[in-house]
């Protein structure tokens, strides 16, 4: 009975482990996963016990939830969410496949790397943590599945694998992709557009993208097979700042606007083209460049740049035939003193796309100025024309004389009028029927110094008086009055009559007269009161003005006819026997 009593302890710790671990096993949340999986990871205070002391694993078993050694290989992750660490590898030891099923992240996390994991893929209801901005597969192994890629992901790195099927998509806020030691390789048509990191690290690549994203500042081809043998970075690429070229098949490249650049045994690069460089940092090894052509710019900062280790192992040479047929001058960027002797081709200075822009916006002002100054004038002189005033400013008459006006309708002789004789239908007669404007107005008569005493005072004689004026005039006069001695006139004036009406029944009618001038009976233009009268106007037929006086009503937009204001066509000079 002692011997027994002695024995109780241990009996009692023995049955609660025992009691431990058929709960733990009734307990247990990873019971149900498939059979291949033997060993979880987790993360779990509960479960783990003293080990939660380690950096970032416990491994539990599957089905009981007991602790096992932690170089155990495990075939799913649990609950890890309880993890410090912001970067979290999963791992297959074995290169097995890894159940993700259950997997919980922490919050915390911000890089996650996939290790040796064969044939990956993640559940539908699996969630990527809210921070998470790093993706990283390594050593995968039948890689075929597409990803949904969390939204805050910003930079993807492919290491090495086997039977690898690339997405044909990416997120949309990468920025950042490296592809390394990767077999069968193509990018897609096209990468995200805030993609501003691409590394091809010993990649073999099956094509090129016809155009790479506008964001582009940094390219690193590495070991790149079947890359492009020519680089036009003006045309491939010309965002790019920082280039890296280590053992590839380039032969030739045209920097554009590298500022970065780093070229380690490119066997096969001959020829190097920069224009307008604005190189900062330039690092060469284990090259054998044979043509290195460059503007004065970049030659200029080249020297500023570099020193003679910053060409390692390097021979730089040039051929001065192709030199001269580039418009260039051979230099060395370092002087001899117990230094490599590096000659370029340095071409004669021309102008920049800076200036040459400058030049044509230039131009562009200057030609917009011209057609501006030239609009204005155009538009002052319509203006002018406009406003120049029908009567000729010399022949004005004076404001402080008295003139007397009569009626004038018809500007033919008067001489050759008489009344006893019946009027031909092609002579010129007064219009009396309404005008173009659609005003049932008569047409504008002028005025002649008569015997009628009709005083009026003129400041500006328009080319036809509006209708008050002919108010003022007496309508009564009769047709014997309005004949003017030629002695009788101070000035050689038009004057006019009355029109004929159909109320004074051809006998007190007042008839038509013409201008009469001071030495006999030659007329004088109604404008400016010197000229003969020897323009008729076509279509009207008036003829009521000189030559001079005409041509210059021609060259107005109008063309009004001093008399009808009817529109004149053209004008016929009159030869008088």
């Amino acid at each position: 009975m002692p011997r027994f009593l002695s024995r109780g302890p241990r009996l009692l710790v023995l049955l609660a482990i025992v009691a431990d671990a058929q709960k733990k096993t009734d307990t247990c949340p990873y019971i149900d996963l498939p059979r291949e999986v033997a060993a979880v990871r987790v993360w779990d205070v509960a479960l783990c016990g003293s080990l939660m002391g380690l950096p970032s694993s416990c491994i539990v078993n599957k089905s009981t939830c007991v602790p096992l050694p932690n170089s155990t290989a495990y075939q799913a992750v649990g609950d890890i969410s309880k993890l410090n660490d912001t970067n979290v590898s999963i791992e297959s030891r074995d290169r097995e496949r890894m159940d993700l099923s259950k997997t919980v992240l922490s919050d915390k996390t911000t890089s996650i790397t996939f290790d040796h994991i064969a044939n990956f893929d993640l559940p539908s209801m699996f969630s990527w943590p809210f921070l998470l901005t790093k993706i990283e597969f390594m050593y995968m192994i039948d890689f075929t599945s597409s990803v949904r890629w969390p939204s805050t992901l910003t930079d993807l790195k492919f290491q090495n694998g086997t039977n690898i099927v690339f997405p044909t998509t990416y997120p949309p806020t990468l920025t950042s992709l490296t592809i390394k030691e990767i077999t069968n390789f193509t990018l897609p048509a096209t990468l995200p557009w805030k993609l501003s990191t691409l590394i091809l690290d010993s990649v073999k690549m099956q094509s090129w993208p016809i155009t790479l994203p506008g964001a582009l500042n940094s390219l690193s081809l590495l070991n790149c097979i079947a890359c492009p043998s020519v680089l036009d970075m003006n045309l491939f690429a010309p965002t790019i700042r920082s280039l890296v070229l280590d053992v590839t098949d380039v032969t030739e490249i045209v920097l554009g606007a590298v500022t970065d650049l780093t070229l380690r045994t490119n066997d096969k690069l001959t020829r190097l083209t920069m224009s307008e460089a604005p190189l900062k940092r330039v690092s060469i090894s284990n090259m054998t460049i044979k043509f290195w052509i460059m503007d004065t710019e970049t030659f200029t900062a080249l020297q500023k740049i570099t020193t003679p280790s910053s060409f390692i192992n390097t021979n730089i040479t040039v051929d001065a035939s192709e030199c001269i047929r580039n418009a260039g001058s051979i230099k060395q960027l370092f002087e001899n003193d117990g230094n490599p002797v590096y000659t370029v081709c340095v071409k004669s200075q021309s102008f920049s796309s800076a200036a040459i822009a400058g030049f044509v916006a230039g131009g562009v002002v200057v030609v917009g100025l011209i057609c501006y100054i030239l609009y204005r004038r155009r538009k002052r002189r319509r203006e002018m024309q406009l406003s120049t005033p029908m009567l000729s400013p010399q022949r004005q008459p004076d404001s402080h004389e008295q003139q007397h006006y009569t009626h004038k309708t018809a500007l033919w002789n008067d001489n050759a009028f008489d009344p006893t004789q019946p009027m031909s239908p092609s002579a010129p007669r007064q219009s009396w029927s309404p005008s173009d404007n659609g005003l049932d107005q008569p047409s504008a008569p002028i005025f002649s110094p008569a015997s009628v005493p009709v005083p009026l005072k003129m400041r500006n004689v328009p080319s036809a008086p509006p209708k008050e004026d002919l108010e003022e005039i007496d309508m009564k006069v009769e047709a014997s009055d309005v004949k003017v001695k030629a002695s009788a006139a101070p000035k050689s004036e038009p004057s006019m009559a009355p029109p004929f009406t159909a109320q004074d029944g051809g006998r007190n009618a007042k008839m038509p007269v013409e201008a009469e001038s001071t030495t006999g009976n030659a007329r004088v233009c109604i404008v400016c009161f010197d000229g003969p009268q020897d323009a008729a106007c076509v279509p009207c037929g008036h003829n009521a003005l000189c030559m001079d006086c005409a041509e210059h009503l021609l060259k107005q937009k109008e063309r009004p006819c001093p008399v009808c204001r009817q529109r004149i066509r053209e004008v016929l000079r009159i030869y008088r026997g």
